[in-house]
């Protein structure tokens, strides 16, 4: 239905990089305010139009974009004079909220692929392709 969200999607990450390379001369927490504000645009844009046909696809993408969201914020906190105390914290909610979100991706990944039966498919997929090449090493051995 909304055949232009690739366009959307391509475009965030057009800017997310420009503002990461083409961007040097700006300070560190000038380009890491607009990284956020990109971010946060992006996920309203996310969040109104909920462009993917199913809901699971559209949870993700708002996971993934807070996920985004909040690191590049604990980002801009670490740089920060005020919170080098708390910075050990900081660094450890960052990692525990990315390996959160990669375990839900995952688990969700992993339901969605069995749940289909490709895991079966892929699996004897693997394993005709594996007798292929043994059978032609050993034809080439016989030669």
């Amino acid at each position: 239905d909304r055949y232009y969200w690739e366009v959307v999607m391509f475009s965030r990450k057009f800017f997310l990089i420009f503002i990461g390379v083409f961007t040097e001369f700006f300070p560190r927490n000038s380009k890491a305010t607009v990284f956020l504000v990109l971010i946060t645009v992006y996920l309203y844009f996310q969040i109104i139009f909920k462009p993917f046909k199913y809901e699971h696809l559209n949870r993700h993408e708002n996971i993934s974009l807070f996920v985004c969201f909040f690191t590049g914020n604990i980002g801009i906190n670490l740089f920060s004079e005020k919170i080098k105390t708390a910075s050990n914290f900081f660094v450890f909610l960052t990692v525990l909220m990315n390996l959160g979100f990669l375990s839900f991706w995952l688990q969700q990944f992993l339901k969605q692929v069995s749940g289909e039966g490709k895991i079966q498919f892929l699996c004897r997929k693997l394993l005709t392709t594996v007798r292929r090449i043994c059978q032609r090493r050993s034809q080439t051995k016989q030669l």
